[in-house]
Order: structure tokens, then C-alpha cells, then sequence
């Protein structure tokens, strides 16, 4: 499952709020609408994105073709219960990893960004709970990329209800030290629907 593809998403919407895939993709990208948040820190750019569950969908469903209900049914049930995030780290235009200076130091961060993040990423609201990162995936790219990118998830549940939301990410490694992004669920909520038909 290629990441560059998980970007659109899933709500309860009407039938006009539904697009296509380029025009959420736009949509998601746009800063006026709150889902993508970045900061350069230390030489170093960090993006945090929302992503809406239709195009983790959208990705296994066959493309030109049709599909039937009860298929894009069941692969919305199995990303239902979980907000996801992508979180991006480069440096000069390329993958962040690729800028660390030695072998030595790219390899011991690919095993961070691989199988550690949940050491240094979690979720908290206004209350002060805090979510730890249920799951993740690094879409190991080999240099063929303009950033190392991560694919976050939180369970939905305790925080669907929430006005705002605020992902942390730690030092991992990059110099950048510690991060916070905000989110508005409002901004989260009101995300328009990929129309299946549109693939």
C-alpha cells in the first residue's frame, strides 16, 4: 500500500459534499483548512497531516473498475475506529534520513522511524489525557522521496468527541526536539467524502 495514495477520507456527509480524489487531495493540503500543520525546526521540515479513512479504502478497492457495497462496506469497517495522521520528516527537499551524514546514523534511525515511534508519538486533549499511538507504518522508500513519512493512528473513541486535539511528537533523533500540532475537530469533521465512483 503505497502512502502517497492515503490521502482522502471518510465521514457522515451528503451526497453534494462527496469529490474526487485530486480535489481531496487538494482539499487536505490546503492550510486554510486546518488539516496540515509544519514547522521547520533545526534544518529540519515537519509535516503533520490529517487523513481520512475513504482513501486507505480507496487503495484496496480495484481502480477503473466498479466495486460492489458490500466490498467497500466492509473495508470501511475495518478503518472505522481510528483517526489517521501522516507525519513527514525531510530535509533540503529529500528524505530527512538521507541527510544524517553517515551510514552508521541512517541506519540507527531507520530502526527508529521502523519499529520506536511509539516512544516518541502520542496524542493528548485539553483535558490532559493522553493517547499513546496505537499504530503505525513507515513507508520505507529508499531514497526515492522528498521526506521520510509515517503513517499514525489513534484509536477514535476517546477523542471523536474532543474541540481539539494536540499530536506530540518527540526528539527522535533529527535535532528538531520536541513538537506539538493542533488540530481542530471541526476542521477534522467537516472533510469532504471521496465518491467511490470518482477513483
Amino acid at each position: 500500500m503505497t502512502l502517497g495514495l492515503l490521502l482522502i477520507g471518510c465521514s457522515s456527509k451528503t451526497v453534494a459534499d462527496k469529490t474526487s480524489r485530486q480535489e481531496l487531495i487538494r482539499y487536505v493540503n490546503d492550510k486554510k483548512n486546518g488539516l496540515a500543520k509544519e514547522v521547520n525546526s533545526n534544518g529540519t521540515r515537519v509535516k503533520v497531516s490529517y487523513q481520512p479513512s475513504c482513501l486507505l479504502v480507496a487503495s484496496e478497492l480495484n481502480q477503473g473498475q466498479e466495486n460492489d457495497i458490500d466490498t467497500i462496506k466492509k473495508l470501511e469497517n475495518k478503518y472505522r475506529d481510528r483517526y489517521y495522521f501522516l507525519l513527514k520528516f525531510s530535509r533540503n527537499g529529500s528524505e530527512a534520513i538521507r541527510q544524517l551524514g553517515s551510514f552508521s546514523s541512517y541506519s540507527d534511525m531507520v530502526q527508529v522511524l521502523a519499529f520506536q515511534m511509539r516512544s516518541f508519538v502520542n496524542l493528548t486533549t485539553p483535558q490532559k489525557d493522553t493517547l499513546d499511538l496505537e499504530d503505525y507504518f513507515f513507508d520505507q522508500t529508499y531514497g526515492m522521496s522528498d521526506a521520510n513519512t509515517i503513517l499514525l493512528s489513534f484509536g477514535k473513541e476517546k477523542i471523536k468527541n474532543q474541540k481539539e486535539i494536540e499530536i506530540n511528537i518527540g526528539e527522535c533523533g533529527f535535532g528538531t526536539g520536541a513538537i506539538k500540532f493542533s488540530f481542530d475537530m471541526d476542521d477534522i469533521r467537516k472533510t469532504p467524502v471521496l465518491e467511490y465512483s470518482l477513483l
